[in-house]
């Protein structure tokens, strides 16, 4: 996997002369990264934050970003909402196609006052019965919900209903925490008995490093095909 250092950064950051404690627009999407690090020690005064496309597996290390409006997360492998609460200035989060089952963990998003969209389209929390009145309901401070205007009536109606969508929402979360559970199971099982990764064919890239196309659609999938693809540049190119 590719760590978040100083010289990413730099690399990164070449239009800003290469510095990056003032830099206020960083992007990091498809650079094969499974932790989010370093970010908020290096660049404070960060406004907008790229991260789509990557295998991270946990929203972390972004609390000291006060200045952070945009935040974009899709495409990675996140299964709850976390460790937002430093950002005070976020107004805009992107978590598109991600593994998000903790509905519930949305309610964290409360200590970001100035949220105004949110994107969870394409997670698992998204089909669960009552998922759009629920989060409606759980940040009225939303205008914007997987790209819709939250009018003021659909609002109302959220609040009204709010604690019997919950306790609905809860149900399904849990139904789903269980079924996830024994998937995790059943991949670690898998990647166990056939190893993800090809070394010990001398580089001829046959052998086992297919096996991740085994595992079900899921965080491990989309890490296992991350580092899989990382290992297939390594050997058409020693120098990355």
């Amino acid at each position: 996997m590719s760590r978040i250092t100083l010289d990413l950064l730099r690399r990164r950051c070449e239009h800003n002369e290469g510095l990056i404690h003032n830099l206020e627009e960083l992007s990091l999407h498809q650079d094969n990264l499974e932790e989010i690090e370093n970010i908020d020690r290096w660049c404070k005064d960060l406004k907008i934050l790229y991260l789509q496309g990557n295998s991270i597996q946990k929203i972390e290390n972004l609390s000291r970003l006060k200045d952070l409006e945009y935040l974009n997360l899709a495409l990675n492998g996140i299964e709850r909402i976390e460790n937002l609460q430093g950002c005070e200035s976020l107004r805009k989060l992107d978590l598109t196609a991600n593994f998000i089952g903790d509905l519930t963990s949305v309610e964290s998003l409360r200590e970001n006052p100035y949220l105004e969209e949110l994107y969870l389209t394409g997670n698992p929390c998204a089909e669960f019965d009552g998922y759009r009145s629920y989060v409606i309901a759980a940040l009225p401070h939303l205008r914007i919900l997987d790209g819709q205007e939250v009018t003021r009536t659909e609002q109302l109606e959220a609040l009204h209903f709010y604690l019997d969508t919950k306790a609905k929402i809860i149900r399904q979360q849990v139904a789903y925490k269980a079924k996830r559970d024994l998937e995790k199971e059943k991949n670690a099982a898998k990647l166990v008995a056939a190893p993800c990764h090809s070394d010990g064919d001398g580089g001829s890239g046959k052998g086992t490093h297919h096996e991740w196309e085994k595992l079900s659609w899921s965080p491990e999938y989309r890490r296992e095909m991350h580092r899989h693809r990382v290992g297939e540049a390594a050997q058409k190119d020693p120098s990355k």
